[in-house]
């Protein structure tokens, strides 16, 4: 913890006095980043820190997000960019195991 010598600035006490998280938002990404989103995309990351809003990315498309992956970071988020023929395939047998076990209350 914290030592008595420590100093700590007015917005670092309040930062140890409240959660960290009061509440997050998701972004699904399905398509390539333009370097003309960079710009907005940061002043929505540097809003949603100083309210200590955590931003969450699930990137779809076929590249990296560049402005995703640091607003993720820089509030203390998750960045996940799944395999998506991994995905589908895990999606469909778990469709498919449901319909099964569903079957059993289906009337004919």
């Amino acid at each position: 913890m914290l030592g008595q010598d420590t100093k700590i600035g007015p917005a670092n006490k309040e930062n140890l006095q409240s959660p960290r998280c009061l509440c997050r938002v998701l972004v699904i990404s399905v398509a390539a980043e333009s370097s003309a989103e960079y710009v907005p995309m940061m002043n929505c990351c540097f809003l949603a820190e100083s309210k200590r809003v955590t931003i969450d990315a699930l990137v779809l498309g076929t590249g990296e997000s560049l402005a995703l992956e640091q607003a993720t970071s820089q509030t203390d988020g998750v960045y996940v960019k799944p395999n998506l023929g991994q995905l589908l395939t895990r999606v469909g047998s778990d469709a498919l195991t449901l319909e099964d076990a569903l079957l059993q209350y289906v009337t004919a």
